[in-house]
């Protein structure tokens, strides 16, 4: 067709028409027998109709045009056209068989796989079936990231080690094996899949693990904490300073024996941010009297209870469970502790909880935050915009009927205002 050819056509009925013809032929190769009306109800059919040469009386008791009917104006026109050429002029590309196309994909993607594995055996299982899909459709123009990963897997370090280091060392760039990156998603997705693997003592795997700690891949953890814990099991460490924890009344012994700093901080009721780096050059961690933990969201109320009960292990979130803070748990729960968790009763509150009695249903229990006191304390309005689809998300038995309740009333409780509350539970449990 030329310019004027190509104009004619440019109406919205053939538009809708080729492209039905084209759909057809991609999925099954043929055209069909004919084509409803129905595909064209929002379209002025008139320039089609023309085309075929139908009259108004025939047209409008018609239902569905007839292929045949198409054939046989393109090859009356002055086109000359088969139905073949007309769509494939129209679009200016070549007719597509679905079959053909996945052929062609799957010979291309066999080829992405054996490069890959060519470089390295281990992304055989260090990548599921998912993932070989989304790195494939990224059509990369090389595959410079798989070997950096596969480098820095072969050359994981012995000792805990900052990932900016471990990145600067693989890459000669500390940001290398940041998430944001296709080096730092490749590494965390492998990490993950190897850590999944059932046998782990066989092959690769076995020469790749140095500390076979428990892993919470796959529990109720945010992705970031899912990451740092992945990370960690391979001796890396996104954060190790800025990333702490409050606490008060806890002892700790190291590789050499008891810790006398953790010691000191403890005789003197002294709380401290405990960093990450100090928490994991722990191999225990227990309270200094007894197995009961009391575990608070906010650090204002952590400081008035530190005060009031001096000798009592206390830890405190500060609104948010940080890694450190898992890994303090972690430690506390293999010293079969018994953990109490007072946090605010709100969307945000209740959503911690739910999460910290998932991941360790046996070691933990809520306190202060029962049905009767949330009923029957003051609290404020509810405004935030997703708070009913959080608590609708609660599905935990030991709180979802204070997700209930919160529901119907629409209000929060803050910690702050259960003080009174909280301190005579504690005398009585704790003391």
């Amino acid at each position: 067709m030329d310019r004027r050819d190509s104009n004619y056509f440019q109406k919205e009925v053939f538009m809708i028409l080729v492209e039905e013809l084209a759909h057809r032929y991609y999925k099954k190769g043929k055209f069909g027998k004919s084509i409803g009306f129905q595909k064209f109800e929002h379209a002025d059919t008139e320039p089609l109709r023309l085309f075929l040469g139908i009259s108004a009386v025939k047209w409008d008791k018609m239902k569905s045009i007839q292929i045949s009917q198409m054939e046989e104006a393109l090859g009356r026109s002055r086109f000359k056209l088969s139905l073949v050429e007309f769509v494939e002029a129209f679009r200016g590309h070549p007719l597509q068989l679905e079959s053909v196309l996945q052929q062609e994909r799957e010979i291309q993607f066999q080829k992405f796989v054996q490069l890959v594995l060519d470089i390295d055996i281990l992304f055989q299982n260090g990548l599921t079936s998912s993932q070989w899909e989304i790195w494939f459709c990224q059509q990369l123009q090389d595959l410079t990231c798989f070997s950096v990963v596969a480098k820095a897997l072969h050359n994981l370090p012995i000792e805990f080690t900052r990932l900016p280091v471990f990145a600067y060392q693989i890459t000669g760039n500390p940001h290398g094996f940041d998430s944001s990156e296709k080096t730092g998603k490749l590494l965390l997705q492998v990490m993950e899949n190897l850590i999944s693997e059932k046998n782990e003592d066989d092959g690769i795997l076995g020469t790749m693990y140095f500390e076979r700690t428990p892993s919470c891949v796959g529990q109720n953890l945010s992705e970031v904490e899912k990451q740092a814990n992945i990370l960690s099991y391979f001796k890396l460490l996104r954060d190790d300073i800025m990333n702490f924890v409050a606490i008060r009344g806890f002892l700790a012994d190291n590789k050499r024996g008891s810790s006398a700093m953790w010691k000191a901080a403890c005789d003197e009721c002294c709380s401290w941010n405990v960093p990450l780096k100090e928490l994991l050059q722990m191999r225990e961690i227990y309270p200094a009297v007894g197995k009961k933990v009391l575990l608070v969201e906010n650090a204002g109320v952590y400081s008035i209870l530190m005060d009031r009960f001096p000798r009592i292990p206390i830890v405190c979130t500060n609104g948010q469970f940080r890694y450190a803070v898992w890994v303090l748990l972690r430690k506390l729960v293999a010293f079969d502790c018994e953990i109490f968790y007072a946090g605010d009763m709100d969307p945000d509150g209740i959503g911690m909880a739910q999460k910290i009695l998932s991941i360790f249903p046996n070691h933990v229990q809520l306190y202060a935050m029962d049905v009767d006191l949330y009923v029957n304390s003051l609290g404020i309005l509810i405004e935030d915009v997703n708070w009913e689809s959080k608590v609708k998300n609660i599905a935990h038995p030991a709180i979802i009927d204070l997700a209930k309740e919160m529901l119907r009333l629409r209000k929060k409780v803050y910690q702050e205002g259960l003080l009174d509350v909280l301190i005579r539970r504690i005398s009585k449990d704790f003391l």
